[in-house]
């Protein structure tokens, strides 16, 4: 047929669906009768062109190899390359009832106002669509439409307006948007209107397309003689983003027609479902119980203090830190990145002591958000919101985010880290490979002991290595020269401090972890080593299990730390087909690795702890969404149960806390009454008093209430601290 004869150019997006498209153009070649017509096919699939038994099978059809840039620029593409005065563009995975195509020309032919027309739509087994045509969607349709709000009330009158659900179907139905699944246009109106908006990768482009026709006073209609049977959902069904695309195409149209505001409030209200009104409430409560009593629950020992001074002497004095407080060896200090984030807090907040602690609050908060965007990404939403509301109701995890202390954002972190390691092991992503290095550097100024962690990199690496893993073999020399740069980067205030002192953080210190590494691995092997040596760390660890997971018993903490451990190992090694393998590695190895460090180290520390925190959470809500699966009312009975009574020993007992910073605070107070206006110096005597940061406490409170310590002063208070309270003796010198 000679082109300028063409009436109708039918232009078919296709991605992925080859079986449905031959079925579709089949259909077509079928039902269209009377009616001149071109076939044009868009391939959006880079990876799976069309096979060559397609193309001899239908050399009439024009095909057009695209980069996959989306559905509507696809078919902006296909409008270029046809001949017809309409154009009707058709989904791939749909199939004709009956003369569709000439029933629509007909239709649009004979009415000038109509600018777009569309077939009804049929689910296979000839089941009419309820839905289909609607009205122009607004904010306030979208949030009684496409929220929560529509499931609570489905029969609300202004959804029963939008989605127009009651109009006869034997009839023509005038709407304001017709499904983009297929419908016809007069080319020169296509053109005159602005085509598609390419902005939209996938959905809502015609809710935009039809918008624009509107203003430009046409109607659009759906006509019952035009009859197609749509599958829904056979291409999308090979992405995973559908859902991140769904969301951003729905955003920009309403920042498009209603402006960026509106659309921050639309998408922000049209996001709320069960699981973030889970998520929701379960961050609120536990926001709470951080700041239930904080006064008296909120820990301030003197390596605390040192901070609060640090911080307070960079905004007032202008003194930037290069490294922080020194670690248990003097030689050695953590880094200086908790001091400048207490000095963004102070400078926001104000220098109240209590500020710290909200700082630390924002940070677990942020980690659960995070943990739970990293967990669904790596498995899915119901293990998602089991390991953030656990970790949420953690007493271990309160009791930390009401101590403003430098490994407060640690887990954070980590969970950076765990979800960067996992998208280079399971994505082979390059990037990844480089950001899980920064992130190493990041934590490094946190806590020394995160070091670590690169024994974590190094391992996966060799056993990619010998597994022959693409994740391995992608990595050149420059890869790594790359991967270090990064991780040089965070640490630049250290190396800093290091030219001029001798490189004690740096490389001294590198050579320090190598031989303690060694010596432990020695005392391991050694047949000296008893289990008596490791008694105090045991004991540490059952503890600490205890203050994670379940804080009434301990017990009950171990058995479920010890099923989640090997529900984990057994789906790694399972010979089933296992989609979430690598994400179980990972994890795996986040927990373990920690866990041998600390053991191996026998040092009862709890600056250790934050580094498994989040491996363990992931690990319990893997657990839970197991047990979920076989019976889901028991599980979530005890799942309840264990927040309930973590949450009550956290309200009914003053939990972690022996001497709290209300008794620090209230023991400066008495200072400032005894004194009266004369000048004094606090003195520590006791147990802890060696150390310069014992006072250091105190000095912060006075000076944050208007006084200082004066040295050499004639008035001195001594002070000494006991489990619950501080005893404080005036002198004169």
């Amino acid at each position: 047929m000679k082109k300028n004869n063409i009436t109708v150019s039918i232009i078919i997006v296709n991605y992925r669906v080859e079986d449905k498209l031959r079925d579709c153009i089949k259909s077509i070649i079928k039902c269209t009768k009377s009616i001149s017509y071109e076939i044009i096919v868009v391939d959006n699939d880079e990876e799976q062109r069309l096979s060559i038994s397609f193309k001899n099978d239908f050399p009439f059809v024009k095909i057009i190899n695209n980069i996959n840039t989306g559905f509507g620029a696809g078919n902006n593409l296909g409008s270029k390359y046809a001949h017809g005065k309409y154009l009707f563009f058709l989904n791939p995975d749909t199939r004709f009832l009956s003369n569709a195509v000439k029933n629509l020309y007909d239709y649009l032919d004979k009415n000038e106002e109509v600018g777009l027309v569309a077939p009804q739509l049929f689910h296979p087994g000839n089941k009419i669509f309820k839905l289909q045509g609607m009205t122009v969607l607004t904010p306030l349709k979208a949030i009684f439409s496409l929220s929560f709000l529509y499931r609570l009330f489905p029969n609300n009158r202004i959804a029963n307006n939008y989605f127009l659900s009651h109009w006869n179907k034997k009839k023509v139905k005038f709407v304001d948007v017709v499904p983009g699944t297929a419908f016809m246009i007069r080319k020169e109106l296509f053109y005159r209107v602005g085509k598609f908006d390419e902005t939209f990768f996938l959905y809502f482009e015609e809710f935009d397309l039809c918008k624009r026709l509107k203003e430009l006073g046409y109607k659009a209609c759906i006509i019952p003689q035009a009859k197609i049977i749509h599958y829904w959902g056979e291409s999308t069904a090979h992405r995973k983003d559908i859902s991140r695309i769904f969301s951003k195409s729905r955003f920009f149209y309403f920042k498009k027609h209603y402006g960026f505001l509106m659309a921050l409030l639309v998408e922000s209200f049209l996001r709320v479902n069960k699981a973030s009104l889970v998520l929701l409430a379960a961050l609120s409560i536990s926001l709470l119980l951080m700041l239930y009593r904080i006064d008296s629950l909120m820990v301030f020992i003197g390596d605390q203090a040192w901070f609060y001074l640090s911080a307070r002497d960079l905004l007032i004095q202008h003194t930037v830190p290069l490294v922080g407080i020194a670690s248990s060896h003097p030689w050695l200090h953590q880094g200086a990145y908790w001091t400048y984030v207490l000095a963004f807090s102070f400078f926001v907040g104000g220098y109240d002591p209590l500020v710290g602690a909200y700082a630390s609050m924002l940070f677990t908060l942020a980690t659960g958000v995070l943990l739970y965007i990293v967990t669904k990404k790596m498995f899915y939403q119901r293990i998602a919101l089991f390991t953030v509301v656990m970790y949420l109701f953690s007493p271990l995890i309160l009791f930390y985010a009401r101590m403003p202390y430098h490994t407060v954002p640690i887990p954070l972190f980590i969970v950076c880290m765990i979800y960067t390691v996992y998208q280079w092991v399971n994505n082979n992503s390059k990037k990844s490979f480089y950001a899980s290095f920064l992130f190493l550097g990041v934590l490094y100024n946190f806590e020394l002991v995160t070091v670590f962690l690169f024994g974590l990199l190094l391992l996966i690496f060799i056993f990619g290595l010998v597994a022959k893993k693409e994740f391995t073999t992608i990595l050149s020399k420059k890869d790594f020269a790359i991967a270090f740069t990064f991780f040089i980067i965070p640490l630049i205030p250290i190396i800093i401090y290091d030219l001029t002192h001798g490189f004690k953080q740096t490389i001294i210190f590198g050579g320090w972890i190598v031989y303690h590494l060694g010596r432990s691995v020695f005392a391991i092997f050694s047949s000296s080593t008893s289990i008596d040596g490791y008694s105090e760390i045991i004991v540490f660890l059952a503890s600490s299990i205890r203050r994670l997971i379940f804080l009434p018993n301990l017990l009950t903490s171990l058995i479920i730390l010890l099923s989640s451990l090997l529900c984990i190992i057994k789906n790694i090694f399972a010979k089933r087909g296992n989609e979430y393998k690598n994400a179980e590695f990972v994890i795996l190895g986040f927990f373990l690795l920690p866990l041998f460090i600390i053991l191996f180290n026998k040092v009862p520390s709890d600056a250790y702890l934050p580094v498994v925190f989040p491996s363990v959470f992931i690990m319990v809500g893997y657990l839970l969404n197991t047990l979920f699966q076989y019976a889901q009312k028991p599980t979530i009975i005890c799942f309840i149960a264990i927040l309930s009574l973590n949450a009550l020993t956290l309200v009914f007992t003053d939990y972690g806390v022996d001497l709290s910073y209300e008794e620090k605070k209230n023991t400066v107070q008495q200072m400032m009454k005894d004194a009266k206006s004369e000048q004094f110096s606090i003195k520590g005597v006791g147990q802890g008093s060696e150390f310069d940061s014992f006072i250091m406490p105190y000095e912060y409170i006075l000076w944050y209430y208007g006084h200082s310590s004066v040295k050499n002063s004639h008035l001195v208070f001594e002070v000494q601290e006991f489990k619950n309270n501080v005893i404080i003796k005036k002198s004169y010198d």
